[in-house]
């Protein structure tokens, strides 16, 4: 346990990770699997100065081009899993991409598209995130859909959940809502 005013540093976290996933996920499971070091969050996330590129460059392509060399002999598009250590304020996080390379909602038994819109909870207009409210850096895709889903799912009686596929979790949201 930590004390007061102890840190985790980023070269523990990296240390852990590598002892995970050299350790303990199977010969399989690191094959569908990737992790990024510490480093690559705060590389991509660091602020910089637009006038130092040329105009025609979006902010996307500037981080881009910062860690694109970090990957380069890895497809994490055809990975399963993606994970992402992040330290944001002395906090770890640690980010987790489950299949990038979908594109849209599918059923999780069988992997066929599902044809439902994009749900809206209803709930009240969560604010964007803009540059000045994250000081050094602006966020790439301010996007608020994972948030409306959590705040959806606080308003409905989990216990009635019956499964772990869409359709089934759309119907409960929209029968207890």
């Amino acid at each position: 346990m930590l004390n007061s005013y102890e840190l985790i540093y980023d070269i523990l976290i990296d240390f852990y990770l590598n002892d995970w996933y050299t350790k303990k996920l199977s010969e399989e499971d690191r094959e569908r699997t990737y992790v990024f070091s510490t480093h690559f969050y705060t590389t991509l996330a660091k602020s910089f100065n637009a006038s130092d590129y040329p105009a025609h460059y979006t902010a996307s392509q500037i981080r881009h081009g910062k860690v694109k060399r970090w990957k380069k002999n890895v497809d994490i598009f055809q990975k399963d899993f993606v994970f992402i250590p992040v330290n944001e304020n002395e906090h770890w996080f640690l980010a987790v991409i489950c299949f990038p390379y979908l594109s849209g909602k599918v059923n999780m038994r069988d992997g066929t598209p599902v044809n439902e819109p994009d749900d809206d909870a209803g709930g009240y207009p969560w604010p964007r995130i803009t540059y000045s409210a994250v000081h050094d850096r602006s966020e790439a895709d301010p996007n608020d859909e994972d948030l409306r889903l959590f705040d959806m799912a606080s308003r409905i009686n989990l216990s009635t959940k019956q499964g772990l596929d869409y359709e089934t979790d759309a119907w409960v949201t929209k029968t207890f809502r």
